[in-house]
């Protein structure tokens, strides 16, 4: 069971109850902030965030004829949108640099892959085989 799973107090009625609730709950919330800011701080943990992310883009429809695969779909893209929410709050400008370092890595990934195909096709034109 984890700090969230937990009842913070048990009579709503009890002022000091729902302050010590509020302030463990602020507690536990700082808590998630510093290690989502400690993971952004490493390229390996925005590799890792990036790719939770892309499980379910939020900017993806999540439109099915089948309404369990539309409900799938719409937890996948809530998850996303927790992760990515998280993220910004915890630190915004290592949220940039991970976009920036993915949208670097994806062109970098289609000039190899466009270098490859061309190298590939004049090996083709070059040995007459069609």
């Amino acid at each position: 069971m984890g700090a969230r799973d937990k009842q913070l107090q048990t009579n709503a009625a009890d002022p000091r109850q729902v302050k010590r609730a509020a302030q463990k709950a602020r507690e536990a919330e700082d808590r998630t902030l510093l290690a989502m800011r400690a993971v952004l701080k490493t390229p390996e943990g925005r590799l890792l965030i990036w790719g939770l992310l892309g499980f379910r883009p939020a900017d993806q429809t999540v439109f099915d004829h089948s309404g369990s695969q539309m409900y799938f779909r719409e937890g996948e893209r809530n998850f996303g949108l927790r992760i990515k929410a998280l993220a910004i709050e915890a630190d915004e400008d290592a949220f940039q640099l991970m976009e920036r370092e993915q949208r670097a890595l994806a062109k970098r990934e289609e000039n190899e892959n466009a270098a490859h195909h061309t190298t590939a096709a004049a090996d083709v034109e070059g040995t007459g085989d069609v």
